[in-house]
C-alpha cells in the first residue's frame, strides 16, 4: 500500500487561488498481501483455525474474562463459576470459530476471484 499526497494552487471559477490537498492511495500491494495472510491461515487446516482462533481465542479467554466479572459481582467462588464457563464458552468458541472459517474462506475467494478478472 503507498499512499501519496500532492499539495496544489489552482484558480477557482473566481479567479481566486485555491489550496488543493488530493490523497492517493494504491491499494494493490495490500490485497496481495491480504490473500497471501489468508492462504497462510487456510493451509494450516480448518480444525486448526477453529480450535485456536474459536475455542482457545475466544472461548477461554471469554470465560475467564465472564468468570472474573461474575466472581468481583457475586460473592460465589471462582472455582465454582470457572468448571461452569469452561464448558460453555469454549463450546460456543466452536461454533464461533467455524463461522469465522467460512467467514475467511469466503472472503479468500472474492479476493482470489477479483485478482484472477484484474
Amino acid at each position: 500500500m503507498s499512499i501519496h499526497l500532492d499539495w496544489s494552487n489552482l484558480i477557482n471559477a473566481q479567479g481566486e487561488y485555491t489550496n488543493v490537498i488530493t490523497l492517493r492511495i494504491d491499494m494493490s500491494n495490500l490485497k496481495a498481501t491480504k490473500i497471501a495472510r489468508l492462504q497462510k491461515l487456510i493451509a494450516k487446516g480448518k480444525w486448526h483455525f477453529v480450535i485456536v482462533y474459536g475455542v482457545l481465542g475466544w472461548g477461554i479467554s471469554t470465560a475467564l474474562l465472564v468468570t472474573l466479572i461474575q466472581t468481583y459481582i457475586s460473592s460465589s467462588p471462582f472455582i465454582d463459576q470457572i468448571s461452569t464457563a469452561l464448558v460453555i464458552y469454549p463450546a460456543s468458541g466452536l461454533a464461533f470459530g467455524l463461522v469465522l472459517w467460512m467467514m475467511a474462506n469466503n472472503q479468500y475467494n472474492k479476493l482470489v476471484s477479483g485478482a484472477n478478472e484484474l
